[in-house]
């Protein structure tokens, strides 16, 4: 299509839905490390702290970094799939990342004093968490200026984008807490969400090529600085 055209309906319901699951799997992942993150502090309280402070601190950091990139990519479209699928590979290690830190820190011995305690703590869960936060902070950005070229009403789609984001992401973090960690395990529970980031990544990456054509990349656009 044509930038400025507007798409067909249903391709903007599939984007909804798709960026609906990439909502579940994002929140699916924070509750999973909260797990994850109490092998590493040894307790609940101070790792569902720092897990939501990296979390919300990623998207911010994504979503500023990638708004950027994403106005200077030729395809938007892409650079959201090619988010999705780098998170899917970050999530999936998360698992042995936690095991590593733990056994790492515990190794440390005690640290002189409870701010150095959560400091070092903090920053092993920021080497395991922020790659993975900050890349899903950048797709909302992507998929906002796709709309931006393409769409009149943007408002309203990306409005409607980040309602279901935000619905999948609820549903996410329900899923989590009910039945991958009763019926997976954490780590299995993180693999089946890094396997939805793929599979939406996938979606993402078949639909930039039905709408930007199968030859166009990813490069900056020219002429922008």
């Amino acid at each position: 299509a044509d930038a400025g055209t507007p798409e067909p309906p249903i391709l903007r319901r599939i984007l909804c839905a798709a960026f609906f699951l990439s909502g579940a799997a994002a929140l699916a992942d924070e509750s999973l490390w909260v797990r994850g993150l109490g092998l590493v502090f040894g307790t609940a309280a101070p790792a569902v702290s720092a897990t939501l402070t990296l979390f919300l601190g990623g998207l911010g950091l994504g979503a500023a970094v990638f708004g950027r990139v994403a106005d200077r990519v030729v395809s938007p479209l892409r650079l959201l799939a090619y988010l999705e699928i780098g998170a899917a590979a970050l999530v999936a290690l998360s698992p042995a990342g936690f095991q590593l830190a733990g056994s790492v820190v515990a190794l440390g011995g005690e640290a002189p004093g409870p701010f150095a305690w959560f400091a070092v703590r903090f920053a092993a869960g920021a080497a395991i968490l922020l790659p993975p936060t900050i890349l899903m902070g950048g797709t909302l950005p992507a998929i906002a200026r796709w709309f931006v070229r393409r769409e009149q009403d943007v408002a309203v789609d990306v409005g409607r984008l980040y309602a279901w984001n935000t619905i999948g992401g609820a549903v996410g973090a329900l899923l989590a807490a009910h039945l991958l960690i009763e019926h997976l395990g954490p780590t299995r529970g993180l693999f089946a969400s890094a396997a939805l980031h793929a599979a939406v990544g996938v979606a993402f990456l078949l639909i930039a090529r039905r709408v930007d054509g199968p030859g166009e990349g990813i490069a900056a656009v020219a002429g922008r600085g």
